[in-house]
């Protein structure tokens, strides 16, 4: 727990990319059905565009990756990886990675 703890304070994925694809799977599907869910559709054009940089750095955090991996993927370092994933959740509205990927899956940013 409190790997953990350190671990989601430096900004990484808790879980194994498996474990986070089935966590992700359930709380999509559980946001569907609640009333106070992220923006939908409809206020799509309030959203801020996201970079093509940031996009691809969202699209490695919804493989679950953690920032070194993502920034070993994309050859960048680990600090631009977090400066864009803090530009990603203010454009988004949103608080945390999770609550990211899941408003990138459900606008098709992402896959």
């Amino acid at each position: 727990m409190i790997e953990a703890i350190h671990l989601a304070y430096r900004g990484a994925a808790i879980y194994r990319t498996t474990t986070a694809s089935k966590a992700l799977a359930s709380l999509l599907s559980s946001a569907e059905t609640e009333t106070t869910e992220l923006p939908s559709n409809s206020d799509r054009n309030l959203i801020e565009p996201l970079t093509a940089r940031e996009i691809e750095v969202l699209q490695q955090m919804a493989f679950g990756k953690r920032n070194a991996e993502i920034a070993k993927a994309l050859f960048v370092t680990e600090g631009t990886v977090k400066t864009h994933v803090h530009a990603i959740l203010q454009k988004l509205g949103v608080e945390d990675r999770t609550q990211a990927v899941v408003m990138a899956i459900r606008q098709k940013i992402v896959k």
